[in-house]
């Protein structure tokens, strides 16, 4: 007979470069350990008896299914070609102990006045984030379209991150690039495609082009004012002296507005009158 029709799908390649592809494999896996306070080497010695610091690939795979980790085949592949002798045993000794680096040096107690230290955020980037590559122009060309962004906020008071958690139900802090372009636009702000693609550069921070951070936008589009924070410091201060409080629908107790449509679900004590002795 004749043979049958196939359409296979060749996805397009991509052009973007992440910052992921700065970490190696064993930085990346380290960051997940660090970020889920793993310990590598307990389940691994379960396999292995007679502690000889060495393991079969599937009980590599095994291991990495219970901590839930996620590795790459291209990165699984690079820990199979450097740590496996030739019979086939993975050496899992010695990549606990590259990963374990983020904790401690191997041979401390050779030098007991060094000091150690702790991992921090850094160290979990590669595990969280991953940004887009950018250029100096393309830098400063995002750094406008905030600063024109910023200045019609400041200036119209408009309450941009509720907008965008309308849209983030579960509080994500992430939105799609078309729920985002949909909030720039209701609001008012007349940005191109262009524009728009060059904030997702900046916004896009978990490797793909479909999840946009809408809270790193709303702290560089809408920072808070000293002046409000220390009024609403001030108003907390004295708060607990003021005898009369009341409830309103129209601002909260630390002095901000509710934003229209959430009047009859937002109720917060107002200090509306009190007594001067």
């Amino acid at each position: 007979g004749s043979p049958i029709a196939r359409s296979t799908f060749v996805p397009r390649p991509e052009m973007v470069q992440w910052s992921l592809e700065d970490s190696t494999p064993e930085q990346r896996l380290q960051a997940q350990v660090v970020m889920h306070r793993l310990r590598l080497p307990e389940l691994f010695q379960d396999f292995d008896a007679l502690r000889k610091g060495y393991c079969t690939i599937r009980q590599v795979q095994t291991v990495c299914a219970i901590l839930g980790v996620t590795i790459s085949q291209q990165d699984f592949d690079h820990f199979i070609q450097k740590y496996t002798r030739e019979d086939g045993m993975f050496c899992y000794a010695e990549l606990c102990a590259e990963v374990e680096r983020a904790f401690t040096d191997v041979g401390l107690e050779k030098t007991p006045l060094k000091r150690i230290h702790m991992p921090d955020s850094a160290t979990t980037v590669p595990a969280r984030r991953s940004y887009q590559r950018m250029t100096n122009f393309e830098a400063e060309e995002i750094a406008r379209i905030e600063a024109s962004v910023r200045d019609r906020v400041q200036q119209q008071r408009i309450d941009l991150l509720h907008r965008f958690q309308d849209f983030d139900p579960i509080r994500t802090g992430h939105v799609t690039k078309a729920q985002a372009a949909r909030v720039f636009t209701t609001l008012g702000f007349d940005l191109t495609e262009a524009e728009l693609e060059l904030l997702g550069k900046k916004y896009f921070d978990l490797g793909n082009r479909k999840d946009f951070n809408y809270l790193e936008c709303v702290a560089a589009c809408d920072p808070p004012d000293d002046i409000l924070m220390a009024k609403k410091q001030m108003i907390v201060a004295r708060s607990p002296s003021l005898p009369h409080l009341s409830r309103s629908s129209y601002f909260t107790a630390m002095g901000d507005i509710i934003p229209r449509g959430r009047m009859n679900t937002i109720k917060a004590p107002l200090i509306s009158s009190y007594q001067i002795r």
